[in-house]
Order: C-alpha cells, then sequence, then structure tokens
C-alpha cells in the first residue's frame, strides 16, 4: 500500500490543473465568478472521489471475501490476534483514505506547478521517490549519525506520509499482538521451504 497508493495518487493527479490549462479550460473558466480555490477545489473532490473507489472498493471487496473462504492461518506468515479484528481493518481503509487523500493533495500541487506534461511526469516521479524511499532513508541516516533521538524519532516518523501511514495502521495490531502470544511461524531453512509452503 505505501508504493501502491502514492502510484496511484501521483497517476489521478499529475496532469489534473495542467491538462486544463494545455487544453485551454482554465481560459474559459475564467469567464465565469469562479475563484482559483474553488476550481482548485473541485478538481480535488472529482479526482479524490475516483481515486478512493480505485482504492477502496478492492479492500472492501477483500474484507467482505476473506471471513468466507480462508482464515489468519498460514504456515509461511508471522500471525497475530489483531488480524481478525473488523474494527482494525476499517481503521487501516479510513487511514488508506486519509493516505490517498494526501498524496493526491501533493499530486495536484505538482500538477498546478508544472508548466509541462514532461515536467509534470518527472516531479511527479521524483515526488514518488523521495515518498516511498527518500524520506525514510533519511530518517534511518539521521537516526544513526545521532541528530535524531529514540525520544523524538515518533515525531520525526510523523513527518514522512509513509511512515505515519506505516506506523498509524500497524502499531493497533502490533500493540494488541505484544499483549497476547504472537504465533511465529519455523524460518525456512532453505528457498525449497518457501516454495513448497512447509
Amino acid at each position: 500500500m505505501e508504493l501502491l497508493v502514492p502510484a496511484l495518487a501521483i497517476a489521478f493527479g499529475y496532469r489534473a490543473v495542467l491538462g486544463d490549462a494545455r487544453r485551454g479550460e482554465l481560459d474559459v473558466l475564467q469567464t465565469y465568478p469562479l475563484s482559483k480555490p474553488t476550481f482548485v477545489l473541485g478538481v480535488y473532490l472529482g479526482r479524490v472521489t475516483a481515486l478512493l473507489v480505485v482504492v477502496l472498493v478492492p479492500l472492501l471487496l477483500v474484507g467482505a471475501v476473506v471471513p468466507f473462504v480462508g482464515g489468519t492461518q498460514s504456515s509461511v506468515l508471522a500471525t497475530h490476534a489483531g488480524a481478525d479484528s473488523a474494527f482494525l481493518y476499517l481503521r487501516f481503509l479510513t487511514l488508506t483514505a486519509l493516505f490517498s487523500m494526501v498524496g493526491l493533495g501533493v499530486a495536484l500541487a505538482v500538477s498546478a506547478t508544472a508548466d509541462s506534461v514532461r515536467a509534470a511526469i518527472a516531479l511527479g516521479l521524483g515526488f514518488l521517490v523521495v515518498l516511498v524511499v527518500g524520506l525514510d532513508v533519511g530518517i534511518v541516516a539521521a537516526l544513526g549519525a545521532g541528530v535524531v533521538g529514540e525520544g523524538s524519532l515518533q515525531w520525526v516518523l510523523a513527518l514522512s506520509p509513509n511512515s505515519a501511514f506505516r506506523g498509524s495502521s500497524s502499531e493497533p495490531s502490533w500493540a494488541r499482538c505484544r499483549r497476547r502470544l504472537c504465533a511465529r511461524p519455523s524460518p525456512p531453512r532453505t528457498s525449497l521451504d518457501w516454495r513448497s509452503g512447509s
């Protein structure tokens, strides 16, 4: 989700304002009593509606099907007592929706500042790399260099949307796991163990 959601947000928003400007639609809209913030808000609301449908509908379908077909038992993955909580899944859906909305907001900012499609693609890809890899690598480097202490780590992690999403969506499950005994499978001895599922 940490890669998919920002990539989808960039795809949905990198040409939103730029495309309207290149087609001359902004010139037409200037003849109406429509403020720029209202226009951008309208574009955002239209794009975020489509983005949330694409992101949340598959997750809702999976959430509806899994209780009837499978379970949380796995011989390969570590599981915990919070894996079957409907409340935690709804929390995950809500945080995923918020994460999508933040990513789309940044993508619209990219679209509004770019002066060409090529620049919008470059800025969008740059944002994606910084969001998915750069901020977390920077935080780890700052922690390793002693610039960030363990006491302030949670506040620094909140500055990275990916870290904030990861921490917010998984922390309740792991906190519940710490209160109970987590079921951990034995590690595979060879790559054949992974393929055979034993």
